[in-house]
């Protein structure tokens, strides 16, 4: 090899490399930027399904707390008029254990 052919390799080497070295850089510049809007993207998306989701135990929650609070109100009834059962077979001399009761004939 000789100088009249490495002169001009040089050179030509010495500008084209730089140039295909800005071009990868500029495509991986690129690629990155997509990634990074998907990521973007893909993060907005959960984010919304998770507002919706703490908004469904939300009210899921309320709806359970106000089953809650019926069936409480349900059961002090039961119990006050239960009571006021118990007391009138007390009142009639009547012994108000279960466990002397005759048992039900129907299903």
């Amino acid at each position: 090899m000789d100088l009249q052919f490495l002169t001009p390799l040089g050179g030509f080497l010495s500008v084209v490399l730089p140039l295909l070295g800005a071009g990868a850089s500029w495509l991986v510049s690129i690629i990155v930027k997509s990634r990074k809007a998907n990521t973007m993207k893909v993060v907005q998306l959960l984010q919304k399904a998770n507002d919706k989701a703490e908004k469904d135990l939300v009210a899921e929650r309320a709806a359970h707390e106000e089953t809650r609070r019926k069936l409480n109100k349900a059961k002090s009834k039961f119990k006050a008029v239960a009571g006021k059962w118990r007391e009138q077979l007390i009142a009639n001399d009547l012994v108000p254990d279960p466990a002397d009761w005759p048992e039900d004939e129907h299903d």
